[in-house]
């Protein structure tokens, strides 16, 4: 049982950062008609939905149940252990390595939880993503935020995809079904199958990064033959969350452009580190590069935008004007080489699973190793030929006389 002291760690973790975002709803699913039980996603009380407000931006007063707080305590717990990993994959990363402090302040940690839940209010109303185009998703959604919350929300974009990843991989590599359809591994953070995998929401999202063995990881992704896709759900939302205008820049902006284009923050945060990174890499970025950028990749990967003032100070980064990272030739083509023999290597893997595959075996597979291909009955039991004995030496006679040899035999003979 849980001490008293972690009980009130764990409350306090909550209601600093969920209670002041979130409150539990299923108007958005009903709304939308979304069926909470298809493919294995939580069902609509274990959802967090967001109320906004013009006028306030705290979410109405309300009753929490008791069943309603232990449900928000699991999504919590899934959530703690995603920020305690981020943090730390982060903090182990240039340019962060090099700071004096190696462990999160509470600010930080705040930063982290907030984007985590935002994530999954985002899966709360979009999870479904042809229901509401991107451009009712800026307006409904994102406009609700300053850019760097954005950005935060899309750090954990990323790593998320990167913590869920090895465990899909297991099962296209190994997979005989998703052989035969030529199922690819994860090489894009955009892949359609990733992307729709991240729709389920943290906690589904929590067991599939945690499981261990490929029997656990195939009973978490596998709903068919072929996995599903979703081409529309947050990568491509927040690269069409950038505003379209290709010609205002940042560091060109006065003050009314900003007031005017700029989103004040969401949350009241004292410290301005988030605002003031964001603007030292896009201060000659337009307005269409604001919250998404596929070159901002390595910033998100030490998630640039969640860190304090004095944290990012320590490391000297804004000594000098931010310039995007550039990849050599040699490196660029030594990339090319590798996904060249990665694609190789799946396609004569494709190939030999094809032929498993339709000869009726499914299951696990890997090269030189049949022992957990599943065949069917019929092919297990092996076939012998129809014993006939005859009643004389006549048909004994005719019998072998219609036997007929192999080629290499009657040629060897000399046989007409």
């Amino acid at each position: 049982m849980m001490s008293a002291k972690k009980d009130h760690v764990m409350f306090r973790g909550i209601t600093t950062t969920a209670t002041i975002l979130v409150a539990f709803s299923t108007a958005p699913r009903l709304l939308f008609n979304i069926d909470d039980e298809e493919e294995g996603r939580p069902s609509s009380s274990h959802r967090v939905a967001m109320r906004h407000d013009d006028d306030d931006r705290c979410p109405s007063p309300r009753s929490w149940t008791l069943r309603d707080a232990l449900l928000v305590g699991k999504l919590h717990l899934s959530l703690r252990d995603f920020a305690t990993r981020f943090a730390n994959t982060c903090l182990a990363k240039e340019p962060l390595r090099s700071a004096t402090l190696t462990t999160p302040t509470p600010g930080e940690r705040d930063r982290i939880n907030r984007a985590l839940y935002i994530f999954e209010i985002f899966c709360n109303f979009f999870c479904k993503p042809d229901i509401v185009n991107f451009e009712d998703q800026r307006d409904l959604f994102f406009s609700n935020f300053s850019p760097w919350e954005n950005k935060q929300l899309a750090c954990i974009h990323d790593f998320l995809v990167r913590q869920i990843s090895p465990t899909f991989d297991d099962i296209p590599e190994h997979d005989v079904a998703w052989g035969e359809f030529r199922v690819k591994s994860v090489s894009q953070i955009d892949s359609p199958h990733i992307q729709h995998v991240l729709s389920f929401g943290l906690e589904r999202i929590h067991q599939i990064a945690m499981a261990e063995t490929y029997e656990a990881r195939y009973t978490l992704l596998y709903f068919g033959y072929c996995p599903r896709s979703t081409r529309s759900f947050l990568y491509e939302s927040l690269k069409n969350a950038n505003e379209k205008n290709h010609d205002l820049y940042l560091s060109d902006m006065t003050l009314e452009e900003e007031r005017t284009h700029i989103k004040t923050p969401f949350f009241s945060d004292p410290d301005t580190g988030s605002a003031n990174i964001w603007r030292w890499t896009h201060g000659d970025e337009t307005l269409s590069g604001f919250v998404y950028q596929d070159h901002h990749e390595p910033l998100r990967e030490w998630g640039y935008v969640v860190w304090d003032q004095s944290r990012l100070d320590d490391t000297g980064i804004f000594k000098s004007p931010w310039e995007p990272l550039e990849i050599s030739g040699d490196a660029q083509l030594g990339e090319q080489q590798e996904a060249e023999c990665q694609h190789t290597y799946m396609v004569n893997s494709w190939e030999e699973r094809s032929k498993i595959y339709m000869s009726g075996g499914r299951g696990w597979w890997n090269w030189g190793d049949n022992s957990k291909v599943v065949w069917p009955s019929w092919k297990m039991l092996p076939q012998e030929p129809p014993r006939i004995k005859p009643n004389s030496i006549d048909e004994a006679r005719e019998a072998l006389r219609a036997l007929k040899l192999p080629q290499s035999a009657t040629t060897f003979i000399g046989a007409p």
